[in-house]
């Protein structure tokens, strides 16, 4: 069965319910690893044997995500194949509550052994679900939005992770770590968020629900293996996980016990890194999107190099950093302030940790979507988590024996034994630097991947160090959102000073049409409030075509709101440049001075005007006027073909109707969002007038049919304002037709009324005629158009605002 296409506000819609579901994961997810799984394990009284192999159980199973990949390509609905899955998971962690509840009733062994399976059983059921969710999430979000949802998700989780952590360590710390029924609780809380987590997450629709039988599984397994991309990520990424996982298992280990670590202390590292791992989300996700995925990844695992040789050095005790620290707090707050033994020195390597983190994390998950066709996705997912889960499965089982073998007097050289003796290095200590060491060669093996169109690293280096990231992440992002129109404009300006706005002037008349240009487009794009000498310099270009810079010269005097340039902007209006007579009309609109405003009328009753002065004087107009203005706007539209124009035109119409600064960022919405602002017109419309289906409306605008979404809100607002009533054998169609006479003009007399009421009613019908017998590629514009009027009309209508009166 071929996919189901969604449509842009579903796909949205979906997105959303992924962050909010990873979202509400987290606080369960908290319970299963880190902090919180090792106090557990340690209250039972766990061995470090047993708790690396405790670890190593969910990369262990990670093969079973092929097996579930298989099953459900070949058999099973992907959306209820995932919830049983999942659901049988988190049964099993009840199960394990209710073990850990009873640990003291059952023998030491048969308890062990019973904890083991039930794991082992929940990690079976997580492995099945994942590469399917994967999969379902891959065909959902857009390819040009991969970057930034998997950074974002990524980012949101570890932020919420450290909030519950935060609120989990704290009842930890309260009811004992040492207390096994502290983590009964915790887990009972953690259920619950999965619970809802998985309900949010199942109400998202699956365009691909059906299995697919095609082709043998071992044709497809060998298709994928032999793929070079494959191999690559594959290689890439076990040998990440050597490196993490030869000492990953020992971290809180070696905070609680080495360190003497409460917690607390530690979630508030945690915290740290979450703050900064929110921060780099944003980064990876602006320069993964404009350089490209592998950059992100080598710098990451460079970086994370550096931390795991700060994990390396970590030891108990106080260090320079701790002293430096202590010394500058007790100075400023007093006593008080003094941080733990060791603490400071922690704080750089949960830094560099939360900054690499995220985009390794996210990158990785990025580059599923280029392995293996849409038909052996689910599969060649994986069986790269299969791969590389197992190896760091393998490494972290062995983790635990190394681990003892390293404590053991007499294993090793003796000269290693006696340098590591000397400096002070634990096994743990050990095994970090080891794994920093393969990171270093992970690094290597990265400049093999293949990514069209990715930016070289040192390049991407070399902008980010030249350049504040800071500042371009968030104009970049930023801009990304849609904002008001005034808005957009100053995130677009460059920051500058009045400083150089003198040399500025002396530069307009440089002998170099460069530095002119370059001149008068600083300071166009100042805005705000503009020094009079300056402004009054821009007006001597304005009338010295010999410079070649009169627009900008305009489009500066109209952002600086400078007043006294209005009758030198009036009078090109008609100069033979059609541009610069635009310009000098859009400067007019944004000086705001209504006494400009019958200049603004006349080009827009000119007949002769070309479509271009006429849009512009629309904008003007719309600045200027009201409602009164809106019906002559309109014609603007009318004589306008180009789309983006025409969309122009219909911005100004709705302005009139307005008055406010949103109107034009609820356009950008259905630029950058198709059908999500209409839709919340629609549920707006039906809470007001009656007899409306938002759903039947929505499952219209959906499916494309924007006419029949016009008729429906246009008839409610047609029979509750003129009054009238329509005959229940008469079609609403046919009904808003009934308004039209054959020349055309409206049979009834009331919509030519100058109210503001029976002027919305007649802009909303003559937009709904044009979606009725002028279907173009702007369709969806001109509904948002009456949606919007039709809005503004119903939030008018109180008892202050009576309806049209019959004459």
């Amino acid at each position: 069965m071929p996919q189901t296409p969604l449509s842009s506000r579903v796909i949205r819609a979906s997105l959303d319910a992924f962050h909010r579901s990873n979202i509400l994961w987290a606080a369960f997810g908290i319970c299963t690893y880190g902090a919180l799984y090792t106090g557990m394990l340690l209250s039972l009284g766990m061995s470090q044997k047993q708790i690396g192999l405790m670890m190593s159980l969910p990369l262990l199973t990670l093969p079973v995500q092929i097996a579930g990949a298989v099953l459900q390509q070949r058999y099973f609905n992907r959306k209820k194949f995932w919830v049983s899955a999942l659901s049988f998971y988190l049964s099993m962690f009840a199960l394990m509550a209710a073990l850990v509840a009873a640990w003291p009733a059952l023998p030491a062994g048969a308890a062990t052994g019973f904890f083991i399976a039930v794991l082992l059983l929940a990690n079976v059921g997580f492995q099945l679900h994942r590469p399917v969710q994967l999969a379902w999430q891959s065909d959902i979000v857009p390819e040009r939005e991969v970057s930034v949802f998997w950074n974002r998700l990524t980012a949101q989780g570890m932020v919420a992770s450290v909030v519950a952590g935060f609120a989990m360590g704290w009842v930890a710390d309260r009811l004992g770590r040492e207390n096994r029924l502290t983590y009964v609780l915790l887990l009972g809380i953690g259920l619950t968020f999965a619970a809802a987590s998985l309900r949010t997450n199942a109400r998202v629709p699956d365009p691909d629900p059906d299995p697919h039988a095609e082709g043998g599984v071992l044709g497809n397994m060998l298709a994928v293996l032999r793929s070079s991309g494959f191999q690559r990520l594959s290689a890439v990424f076990s040998l990440q996980s050597v490196a993490g996982w030869l000492c990953c298992a020992f971290i809180f280990v070696h905070l609680q016990r080495t360190m003497k670590f409460s917690m607390v202390q530690m979630q508030v590292l945690a915290g740290i890194s979450c703050v900064v791992s929110f921060a780099a989300g944003r980064l990876f996700e602006i320069v993964g999107k404009h350089y490209g995925r592998k950059p992100v990844l080598l710098i990451c695992t460079l970086v994370k190099s550096v931390e795991f040789v700060l994990w390396g050095t970590m030891r108990p005790g106080d260090h320079a950093l701790d002293f430096v620290v202590r010394r500058a707090s007790t100075a400023l707050l007093g006593d008080w302030a003094a941080l733990p033994e060791g603490f400071a020195g922690a704080i750089p390597v949960f830094v560099l940790g939360g900054f690499v983190n995220v985009g390794i994390a996210s990158m990785q998950l990025a580059f599923m979507r280029s392995i293996g066709t849409r038909k052996t996705q689910t599969l060649a997912i994986s069986l790269f988590f299969s791969f590389s889960g197992l190896v760091g499965g393998v490494v972290a089982m062995f983790s635990g024996v190394l681990f003892d073998l390293l404590g053991t007097p007499g294993f090793g050289p003796d000269g290693l034994r006696r340098m590591a003796g000397g400096l002070g290095l634990t096994p743990f200590n050990v095994l970090a630097l080891a794994g920093a060491a393969v990171y270093a060669l992970t690094a290597l093996l990265i400049r093999l991947l293949r990514e069209e169109g990715a930016s070289p690293t040192m390049h991407v280096l070399r902008v980010l160090l030249a350049n504040n990231p800071v500042r371009g992440v968030y104009h970049a992002q930023t801009l990304s959102n849609s904002l008001t129109e005034a808005a957009r404009l100053d995130v677009l300006r460059s920051a500058r000073g009045g400083l150089v706005e003198s040399e500025l002037v002396r530069d307009l008349y440089s002998c170099s049409s460069q530095v002119r240009d370059g001149a008068v487009h600083n300071l166009a794009g100042n805005g705000g409030e503009m020094d009079p000498a300056v402004a009054a310099a821009l007006v001597e270009v304005l009338r010295r075509p010999d410079l070649g810079i009169q627009i900008e010269a305009a489009k500066a005097l109209g952002r600086s709101r400078f007043k006294p340039a209005l009758p030198h902007l009036n009078a090109l209006f008609d100069n033979e440049d059609a541009n610069l007579a635009a310009a000098c009309i859009g400067a007019t609109g944004l000086i705001g001075d209504r006494a400009a405003l019958p200049e603004v009328r006349v080009v827009l009753e000119a007949e002769d005007a070309p479509p271009l002065l006429k849009a512009q004087a629309a904008e003007a107009a719309s600045r200027l006027g009201d409602h009164r203005d809106a019906r002559l706007i309109f014609t603007a539209f009318t004589v306008n073909t180009s789309p983006v124009l025409q969309t122009q035109c219909l911005v100004s119409v709705c302005r009139a109707m307005e008055d406010g600064p949103h109107v034009h960022q609820v356009f950008e919405d259905e630029v950058r969002k198709p059908g999500v602002r209409a839709a919340a017109l629609c549920d707006s419309l039906a809470r007001r007038w009656q007899g409306l289906d938002p759903d039947a409306m929505v499952a219209h605008l959906d499916a494309g049919r924007f006419q029949e979404v016009a008729t429906s809100a246009l008839c409610a607002a047609v029979s509750f304002c003129l009054p009238c009533e329509r005959p229940g054998d008469v079609p609403e169609a046919d009904f808003l037709k009934g308004f039209f006479a054959e020349s055309g003009k409206f049979k009834d007399e009331r919509l030519e009324g100058a109210d503001y009421v029976a002027t919305s009613l007649w802009l909303q019908l003559r937009l709904w005629a044009y979606l009725a017998y002028g279907a173009g590629e702007q369709d969806r514009f001109v509904l948002l158009a009456v949606l919007f009027l039709a809005d503004r009309l119903s939030k008018r209508l109180d008892p202050k605002h009576p309806r049209v009166r019959s004459a």
